[in-house]
């Protein structure tokens, strides 16, 4: 579980590999949170003034929004079929390697 943008960075420096598990749809500020994570460290918490919605999520819930992420499962099935997913990648992983 990571949740910020040093650790994710942390798991490709060290050759991991980054998923993102996600269920149903994003909340309504995520769109503004990405594009907050797009703009330089340093401006950020200026505009986090100007973002409410978004300074009300706690960092941890919205650093990592905007990351590119090496897979993406969308996890609206059940625990088998997330299993299932995540055993499909490791295998595909185990291939490449």
């Amino acid at each position: 579980d990571a949740r910020f943008r040093n650790e994710l960075s942390m798991v490709k420096q060290l050759g991991g590999h980054t998923i993102l598990v996600c269920r149903g749809s994003n909340p309504s500020w995520y769109a503004q949170a990405e594009w907050l994570n797009r703009q330089p460290q340093w401006l950020r918490p200026l505009l986090l003034w100007f973002l409410p919605e978004v300074a009300a999520v706690h960092v941890s819930e919205r650093d990592w929004i905007g990351w590119q992420f090496d897979y993406v499962i969308h996890n609206n099935g059940d625990l088998d079929q997330l299993q299932a997913r995540i055993d499909e990648i490791v295998a595909e992983l185990n291939q490449s390697h």
